[in-house]
C-alpha cells in the first residue's frame, strides 16, 4: 500500500509539472499550437477528474501513519512528506500555470494567425503573378516561339508544373486555416490556367497529329495518293477542331490549324482533275 501510495501522488505531481512545462513553451508552428491547443483545452476539461485524486491520496497517507510505526512512518521519507505536504499548493500552482499557459498559447496564436492572413495574401498574388506570365508566355499561336510543336508542349509542361505547385500550396495551406476558422478561398486564376493548359495542350496533339499526317503525304508519289482517304482523314481532322470551345477558336493556333485543314480539303477537287486521265492527256 505504502509503494502504491508513492505511485500515486508521484504521479500526479509529475503530471502537473509535464502538463504545464509543455503548455508554457510558446508554439512557433501550427503544428505545435494545435497539439497545446488541443492539450490545453482536454486539461481543462478534465480538471474535475484530476482533483477528485487528491484526496484518495491523501486518505491512503493519512492511513499509513496512523497505523503502527513499523508498518507505515518508517518507509516515509522526508521528501515523500514534503510531497504529500505540498500537495494542495502543487494543484494551486497546476491552475495558475493553466491560465499563464492559454496567455501564451492565445498570444502565439494572435501572431500565428497574422502570418497565416500574410500566406494568404503572398498566394493570392503568385496566384495573379502565374497567370499573367501564362497570358504572356503560353502558345496561343504558332509563332512567338513556338514554330514547332515541341516548343509549344515543353512551354506547356513547364507552366503545369508551376500550376500544380500552386495547388500543392493551397493543399498545404488548409491545416492553418482549420486551426484559424479561415474559410478557404476560391483561386479562379489557378482555374483558369489549369483549363486553358488543357485546352492548349489538346488543340497542339490535333496539330502535331495533322502534321505528322501531311508529312506522311508529302512522301508519297503523287499518283499512289488515295485521294478518298485523305479526304476522309481530312474530315476528321475538321470534325476535331469543330468541336473546340468558342473562346479556343479565336486563338492563333486554332484559326492556323483551321485554315490548313480547310485549305488541304479545298485543294482535292483539284488533285482529283489532276489525276484525272483526260487532263493528264491534254497536259
Amino acid at each position: 500500500m505504502i509503494k502504491e501510495s508513492k505511485e500515486d501522488l508521484n504521479n500526479l505531481l509529475t503530471e502537473f509539472t509535464e502538463t504545464i512545462d509543455e503548455l508554457r513553451t510558446p508554439p512557433t508552428q501550427l503544428e505545435h499550437l494545435k497539439k497545446n491547443k488541443d492539450l490545453y483545452q482536454e486539461v481543462r476539461a478534465k480538471l474535475p477528474i484530476l482533483d477528485a485524486r487528491r484526496e484518495p491520496i491523501k486518505k491512503k497517507f493519512q492511513y499509513i501513519q496512523e497505523q503502527d510505526q513499523d508498518i507505515g512512518l518508517t518507509e516515509l521519507s522526508d521528501e515523500d512528506k514534503a510531497k504529500l505536504d505540498g500537495l494542495d499548493e502543487a494543484w494551486s500552482r497546476f491552475n495558475d500555470g493553466l491560465d499563464e499557459a492559454n496567455l501564451v498559447i492565445q498570444k502565439c496564436y494572435a501572431q500565428l494567425k497574422t502570418e497565416v492572413d500574410n500566406s494568404i495574401e503572398d498566394f493570392k498574388k503568385e496566384c495573379q503573378d502565374n497567370k499573367k506570365n501564362f497570358q504572356l508566355q503560353a502558345p496561343y499561336t504558332v509563332d512567338k516561339g513556338f514554330d514547332n510543336n515541341l516548343k509549344a508542349f515543353e512551354k506547356l509542361q513547364e507552366f503545369k508544373g508551376h500550376t500544380a505547385d500552386l495547388r500543392a500550396s493551397e493543399e498545404a495551406m488548409k491545416f492553418g486555416l482549420e486551426i484559424f476558422d479561415i474559410e478557404p478561398a476560391a483561386y479562379p486564376e489557378v482555374t483558369l490556367v489549369e483549363k486553358e493548359i488543357a485546352q492548349l495542350t489538346e488543340i497542339w496533339e490535333v496539330k502535331n497529329d495533322w502534321d505528322k499526317q501531311w508529312d506522311i503525304w508529302k512522301d508519297i508519289k503523287f499518283y499512289d495518293l488515295d485521294i478518298d482517304e485523305m479526304d476522309n482523314d481530312a474530315l476528321d481532322f475538321q470534325d476535331k477542331y469543330r468541336a473546340f470551345d468558342r473562346d479556343v477558336r479565336e486563338w492563333g493556333v486554332y484559326v492556323h490549324l483551321k485554315t490548313d485543314i480547310d485549305k488541304f480539303r479545298s485543294t482535292m477537287p483539284l488533285i482529283l482533275d489532276l489525276r484525272d486521265d483526260a487532263m493528264r492527256e491534254r497536259h
